[in-house]
């Protein structure tokens, strides 16, 4: 099948909050020429984005918003994202490519690419770009500035199809890793997951002691529980759907935190210090 040449000319986002917006917001700074035309579910959403500058056409519905377009970005939470690439598919332009920007990958890809219209692309896609903040008024045109992104291709991915959707995020300015979605699932349940599980549990732990304590609190604190402070909803699908990986991430930490518990109890301080020690290298080396 022939490809279209020119996937940086008309780019579609669907989803307009934090990293909806930053993608048009970086389309338009770093791709000479683009249009970019958005559709968002919230009806004062879509009039805000007409007032901004980086979006040149605002659409009513999604179906609407991917015709003739050379590539369609999904930025809605986890749990919409193969649900609307049903719904969008038979409108997509012949060659266009549509990707994502989904936390999880595995669940993703293996419907999305079923689902797309034969004469498209579906190729997975995870900036690790996002933050604890939601929202188009969060969005920055630079967020993807030397942050990791990650392409999923299957193993029945056109190599072409591959090869523009690194370059389009190699144009936003990010560092692209090709990896499969099983992959995927299995570094971000341990590099992000697992992380946001162990914050959210310290605070429910907290949340459990004097309310005073939390005025004593310091900057360790705050730090080590920002991004608790994430969409509880947008969090549950993702959880959910990267669940076998993230239980298999939580079964590893706790085995170290039982090894931390233990050099307490036997009052062994070289073990608690090499443990300590391997801690500060690892956090010396991010």
């Amino acid at each position: 099948m022939k490809l279209k040449q020119s996937i940086f000319q008309r780019v579609s986002i669907i989803g307009i909050g934090l990293l909806g917006a930053s993608v048009a917001q970086a389309a338009k700074q770093y791709l000479p020429g683009v249009t970019v035309t958005v559709w968002a579910r919230n009806p004062q959403t879509r009039k805000k984005c007409a007032e901004q500058p980086w979006c040149d056409t605002v659409e009513s519905t999604p179906e609407a918003a991917v015709k003739n377009a050379d590539i369609v970005i999904i930025a809605t939470p986890v749990a919409t994202i193969p649900a609307l690439v049903e719904q969008v598919a038979p409108f997509l332009a012949p060659g266009a490519t549509v990707t994502d920007v989904g936390s999880t990958k595995c669940w993703i890809c293996q419907r999305c690419v079923t689902v797309t219209h034969p004469e498209a692309h579906f190729i997975g896609s995870h900036p690790m770009a996002g933050s604890e903040k939601a929202g188009m008024s969060y969005a920055r045109g630079d967020l993807f500035q030397k942050a990791t992104c990650f392409v999923t291709p299957l193993s029945l991915s056109e190599p072409e199809v591959v090869k523009r959707v690194v370059s389009f995020w190699e144009r936003l300015g990010g560092r692209v890793s090709v990896v499969t979605p099983e992959e995927h699932d299995r570094i971000t349940a341990h590099i992000s997951h697992l992380p946001h599980a162990l914050a959210s549990c310290l605070c429910q732990y907290l949340g459990h002691q004097s309310p005073q304590w939390a005025t004593f609190a310091g900057s360790g604190l705050r730090d080590a529980t920002r991004i608790a402070a994430g969409d509880p909803s947008l969090w549950e699908s993702i959880f959910f759907s990267n669940r076998d990986e993230t239980l298999h991430a939580i079964q590893g930490f706790q085995r170290e935190l039982a090894h931390f518990e233990a050099a307490l109890k036997k009052h062994n301080a070289t073990q608690l210090r090499t443990l300590l020690q391997n801690a500060k290298t690892y956090r010396d080396s991010l």
